[in-house]
């Protein structure tokens, strides 16, 4: 049975700017073929002009001379998507991110280097007949009308053709159907949907499946497989003060003081070993931290692996020389120590494009990394294999240990399925969250943006570990009242101890 009253304390957060937007599109020029008694040649069309598709993230393009026209389909529906308005990249800029591949003829995209790599789309002739026979305005868009039927129907279908995990939580997408369709009726009004769809996507339990309704300011996300760090505070916080759960906005408030001496205090254990006479130092954002150890060791602490938070801007190439500078600077002050421990236990991810940047400053060369495809209906894609390129001037070529948590999610996992491969590298702690795939970002008629997962993450020897988690190779617990109570940390004394026996 449905609720038919949704009521969200907390606001959860999506990226629909980077990592995981649905991907894809493109570029292009077209010009008029026919000769002209001018005596001037016709130009040749560009190669990126035409219709474009990829199947299986449920997007087409069609690309004239100087703009686009973006649309995300399922079998029956076609609505346009404004790419721009989430994605801030003009007509120029995607162009730039876009080539056509010689060999096979795809047009791959990037979006600006977002998407890595990048999503191969193939040249069509028209666009999908429901593109034509069947297109839903969306808000905004003349024609446009509010009908719970249809927005149901868009969003179950979407998930229907493209999600790829049901399988992992063993749900019946189709008994969820006709669960929903029972309550949803031409009357239903948009608070209320918006709670059907809520619990629609709630045993999904993937934190990459998002809804969010900025006209009615709700936000919800599927729950995570694993407890994180904000659930095992928040459970320690609630057991200390005997509740079941938060009932005002004063013991929310208090609940996230809480949250924050707690991992202040975590912290503290680690930066007790740093060496006398040295500082930790951080960048101008405080979302990368290190500092020279005892014993000649160095600590580097990874808050975050999105860009924008790193650079504390909206341009990517920009947030990118700030992540190189901030990393170089790592490496002249940490410049002889004799290990490395790189902790990624607070790191909720962000994009891929800057976890492999990052283990490209951690070797000097190439390794097969990864690879990963999407679900195209009962098959997949084929394989795209990420290879680690060293980067930068300087790189750290000694031994790592990598620290890990089940807070340690999407791309600080792929961070984390890279180290696996490079030499003399170990990871510590926990097994990661388990949710490696990008977020396919895609919006109902009536601006309801949702978000799904369609893509599998392989290791060089073909594991998935979706729903699971990359396995740490030395196992300890974190973030735990009593390791926290007692000011411990075996994950990193584990680490520290491995390194100093390298």
């Amino acid at each position: 049975m449905y609720i038919t009253m949704f009521n969200c304390f907390r606001k959860i957060e999506i990226w629909f700017l980077l990592s995981s937007i649905f991907v894809l599109i493109l570029s292009g020029c077209s010009s008029d073929s026919n000769s002209n008694s001018s005596g001037i040649e016709p130009s040749t069309p560009k190669p990126t002009t035409g219709i474009w598709s990829a199947p299986a993230y449920g997007v087409v393009v069609n690309i004239s001379d100087t703009d686009y026209t973006f649309y995300q389909f399922t079998s029956q529906f076609c609505q346009t998507y404004p790419l721009e308005d989430y994605l801030g990249m003009d007509f120029d800029s995607l162009i730039a991110s876009t080539e056509v591949n010689t060999g096979n003829g795809a047009l791959i995209t990037t979006l600006g280097g977002v998407k890595s790599p990048g999503i191969a789309m193939q040249k069509q002739t028209a666009l999908p007949q429901q593109c034509i026979d069947n297109y839903v305005a969306s808000i905004g868009e003349a024609n446009y009308e509010f009908n719970p039927l249809v927005e149901f129907e868009i969003l179950w279908s979407s998930f229907n053709e493209l999600y790829a995990f049901f399988d992992l939580e063993e749900v019946d997408w189709a008994e969820v159907y006709e669960d929903a369709n029972i309550a949803i009726t031409n009357d239903t009004n948009k608070e209320d949907l918006f709670s059907i769809f809520a619990q629609m996507i709630t045993p999904l339990k993937d934190f990459h499946v998002d809804l969010v309704d900025q006209g009615l300011g709700f936000e919800y996300t599927s729950p995570a497989k694993k407890p994180n760090l904000a659930i095992i505070a928040l459970t320690d916080f609630l057991g200390i003060h005997g509740l079941q759960a938060l009932a005002s906005e004063e013991q929310y408030l208090q609940y996230l003081e809480y949250l924050e001496l707690q991992k202040e205090s975590a912290l503290a254990v680690n930066l007790s070993h740093v060496a006398e006479g040295e500082s930790v130092q951080f960048n101008d954002t405080l979302t990368i931290f290190w500092a020279r150890l005892n014993d000649n060791m160095g600590y580097l602490l990874l808050n975050t692996m999105s860009a924008s938070e790193i650079g504390g801007g909206n341009n990517i190439d920009d947030n990118l020389a700030s992540l190189s500078a901030t990393l170089d600077q790592v490496l002249t002050d940490l410049v002889d120590v004799e290990g490395l421990i790189v902790d990624v236990r607070y790191n909720e991810g962000g994009d891929d494009f800057v976890s492999q940047y990052i283990a490209g400053r951690l070797t000097n060369q190439s390794f097969d990394a990864y690879s990963k495809q999407a679900r195209f209906g009962v098959v997949r894609t084929p394989l795209q294999n990420i290879v680690i390129e060293p980067q930068g001037d300087n790189q750290f070529t000694g031994p790592v240990a990598v620290l890990t948590s089940h807070t340690t999610a999407s791309a600080a996992e792929v961070f984390s399925l890279s180290m696996r491969e490079r030499t003399n590298t170990i990871l510590v702690g926990e097994d990661t969250a388990g949710g490696f795939s990008d977020q396919l970002i895609r919006t109902l008629p009536s601006g309801t943006v949702f978000s799904l997962s369609n893509e599998f993450y392989l290791s060089v020897t073909g594991e998935e570990f979706e729903g699971v988690g990359v396995p740490a190779d030395i196992t300890h617990a974190f973030f735990t009242m009593a390791q926290r109570e007692a000011g411990q940390d075996p994950g990193f004394d584990e680490a520290l101890e491995w390194l100093l026996n390298f």
